[in-house]
C-alpha cells in the first residue's frame, strides 16, 4: 500500500505563488497554487539498497575476472595487436562501469 504525505512545495516555499524577473506573481506550476504537494512516502531502506549495490559490484568483479582470463589468453597467444588491446580493455571497463552506474541510476528513480 502506498503511503502518501503532504509536503510544502519547494518551488514556491508553500506560498502557492512564484515571482518572475519582472516582479509579476503567478500561480506556482508545481502545486497549482495550493502551497503543498502530495508525495509517496514509500522509500527504499538504505541497507536494502546497499546490499543490492554490493551484490551487483561482486557480480561485476566476477565478470571482469572472467573477462581478464579470456583477454590474457588471447594476448599471450599473440593474437592481438596494441590497438586491439587498448580498445578491448577500454570497452570492457566501460561496460562494467556503465552497468554499475546504470544500476545506481535505476535504483534512484522514484517508483510509480
Amino acid at each position: 500500500m502506498d503511503k502518501k504525505e503532504e509536503v510544502i512545495c519547494e518551488r514556491c516555499n508553500g506560498t502557492g505563488f512564484i515571482t518572475d524577473e519582472k516582479s509579476h506573481q503567478d500561480v506556482c506550476p508545481v502545486c497549482l497554487g495550493l502551497g503543498t504537494i502530495i508525495q509517496n512516502k514509500e522509500k527504499i531502506t538504505l541497507t536494502h539498497s546497499k546490499s543490492g549495490l554490493k551484490k551487483n559490484v561482486i557480480w561485476t568483479l566476477i565478470a571482469l575476472s572472467i573477462y581478464y582470463v579470456i583477454f590474457f589468453f588471447f594476448y599471450i597467444r599473440g593474437d592481438l595487436n596494441i590497438l586491439a588491446t587498448v580498445v578491448i580493455l577500454i570497452a570492457g571497463h566501460m561496460a562494467a562501469i556503465s552497468y554499475i552506474v546504470g544500476y545506481m541510476i535505476i535504483k534512484s528513480l522514484p517508483r510509480l
